[in-house]
C-alpha cells in the first residue's frame, strides 16, 4: 500500500512539472513568432519575395515571348526615347546611325552597307547604289565573317542620324552573295520582304536559318550553295521562288530536309537540280 501511494505522488509531481515546462515553452514560442525577426515576420517576408519574383518572371516572359520572342513594341519605344542606349560601343564610321539586331540588341553598323528606300519606308541590306541600281558590293563583307559566322546579328531596325524613327529592314537582296567564308546563316529579320540571291554562291554555307512568313521573294536565294545540309524551315507566304535551290546541296554527304508552313513548299523544292540532295520533311 505504501509503495502505491508513493507512485501516485511521483506521478502527480511529474504532471505538474510537465505542465509548467509546456507553459514556459509556449510563452517562448509565441514570443519568437511575434518578434520583428520571428516566424510571422519571416513568413510575411518570404511571401513578399515570392510575389516580387513571380512579378519579375512575368515581366521577363512578357518581354521575351511577346510577338514570339521579343517585345518589339517595348524595345522600339525605349530606343526612340533613348537612342544612344542602342548605339554599339564599337561603332565609329557610321557614328550617327543606330541599328537594332534580330535579338533586340545594338548592331555595329560599321560592318554593314545599307540604304533607306523612301518609297518603301524601309531599309535595304543589298549594298546597292539605289540611284543607278548598280550593286557595287555585298552588304556584309566576306572578310568580316569570323569562324563561319557574321559578327553580331542582322539589323532588323535602323535609325539614321537626325531622324526620329526606327525603320524596318525589308530587303536582303544579294546581302551575302559569294560570301564563301559563311558557314552558318544568321537569323533573318521578321520584317524582310525580299531575299532574292541572299546567299547565292555561298559555296561553304552548311546551315540555313528559318525563312519568315514576311518574305515574298526567294529567287536564287540558295543558288550554288553546294554544301547546304541539315534542315530548313520555310514559312514564306507563297513566295516567287525561281532557282531557289538550283545547284544547292550537291556536295557528297549533304542532305537537306525542307519543312515549313509555306503553301507552295513543293514548288520551292522543285527548283532543285537533278543532283541536289533535297527532300521534303514532315
Amino acid at each position: 500500500m505504501i509503495r502505491k501511494e508513493e507512485q501516485k505522488g511521483i506521478t502527480l509531481i511529474s504532471l505538474v512539472i510537465t505542465i509548467i515546462v509546456l507553459l514556459i515553452l509556449s510563452v517562448v514560442a509565441i514570443s519568437f513568432a511575434v518578434d520583428a525577426n520571428g516566424l510571422f515576420a519571416k513568413t510575411k517576408q518570404a511571401a513578399e519575395e515570392w510575389n516580387t519574383s513571380v512579378g519579375n518572371e512575368e515581366e521577363i516572359i512578357n518581354d521575351l515571348l511577346y510577338y514570339g520572342e521579343i517585345n518589339w513594341n517595348k524595345i522600339l519605344k525605349d530606343a526612340t526615347a533613348n537612342p544612344e542606349k542602342y548605339k554599339h560601343p564599337d561603332q565609329r564610321s557610321t557614328n550617327g546611325d543606330i541599328g537594332i539586331g534580330t535579338d533586340g540588341k545594338p548592331v555595329n553598323l560599321d560592318l554593314w552597307l545599307y540604304d533607306y528606300l523612301d518609297y518603301d519606308g524601309g531599309f535595304s541590306l543589298r549594298g546597292a547604289n539605289i540611284q543607278s541600281g548598280i550593286y557595287f558590293q555585298n552588304s556584309y563583307a566576306n572578310s568580316d565573317i569570323v569562324n563561319g559566322k557574321i559578327q553580331g546579328t542582322v539589323p532588323q531596325y535602323i535609325k539614321l542620324a537626325g531622324e526620329n524613327e526606327f525603320k524596318p529592314v525589308i530587303y536582303m537582296q544579294s546581302t551575302f552573295a559569294k560570301c564563301t567564308n559563311l558557314i552558318e546563316a544568321p537569323k533573318i529579320p521578321d520584317t524582310v520582304k525580299s531575299m532574292s540571291s541572299t546567299f547565292a554562291s555561298c559555296t561553304n554555307l552548311q546551315t540555313a536559318s528559318t525563312i519568315p512568313s514576311s518574305v515574298g521573294r526567294l529567287e536564287n536565294v540558295f543558288y550554288k550553295c553546294s554544301n547546304l545540309t541539315g534542315s530548313i524551315e520555310i514559312n514564306a507566304n507563297k513566295p516567287s521562288c525561281s532557282n531557289c535551290f538550283k545547284e544547292a546541296s550537291t556536295a557528297t554527304g549533304t542532305n537537306l530536309v525542307v519543312t515549313g508552313s509555306s503553301t507552295n513548299l513543293d514548288e520551292i523544292i522543285a527548283t532543285k537540280s537533278s543532283n541536289s540532295n533535297i527532300t521534303k520533311g514532315t
